[in-house]
């Protein structure tokens, strides 16, 4: 059997990125072709077969690798839309110098001001208390350790508050 030019779908080659199945089908055309070639090598028919191969396997990782930039790019478009501020305000507008576009601009930033709070949030301070113990006469020589721990510093911290 012999299979002739017209059996070989050469538009697949003008295609960028080539169907699947179409592709699949006009490499098995041509495999079948080599097959019933009998003046080919043998090693030129087994490399004819490996680049089938490869071209296929190729073609399905750029189709995915297509897929996968397609949906990063979609993520990143979505992040860079704008919903507020003077940037949706000034969308459409080619002159910015007129009095009216100024305006836009001065009230979409005071707006923006009125909801930012100014600096960083800050933490209360820790509030020391000396509590005075109850002064007792010393009785032995242990007295200037007793003492120091008479005279004791507490700290109230925030999460031991006194109610």
């Amino acid at each position: 059997m012999r299979t002739s030019n017209q059996d070989l779908d050469l538009s697949i080659l003008r295609s960028s990125p080539p169907d699947g199945t179409e592709l699949r089908q006009a490499n098995q055309t041509f495999n079948k072709a080599l097959a019933d070639n009998d003046s080919l090598a043998s090693p030129t028919r087994r490399y004819a077969k490996r680049m089938t191969r490869l071209v296929e396997s190729q073609n399905a990782e750029i189709a995915l690798l297509r897929k996968q930039l397609a949906d990063a790019q979609e993520v990143i478009e979505t992040r860079k839309k704008r919903t507020k501020g003077k940037r949706v305000k000034l969308q459409g507008q080619f002159v910015f110098s007129s009095e009216e576009v100024l305006k836009m601009v001065r009230e979409a930033e005071e707006k923006s001001k009125e909801k930012k709070p100014r600096g960083r949030p800050r933490k209360r301070p820790i509030e020391e208390l000396e509590e005075e113990a109850e002064e007792e006469e010393p009785d032995s020589s242990s007295s200037d350790l007793e003492l120091e721990l008479d005279e004791c510093v507490a700290r109230r911290t925030r999460s031991h508050r006194e109610n």
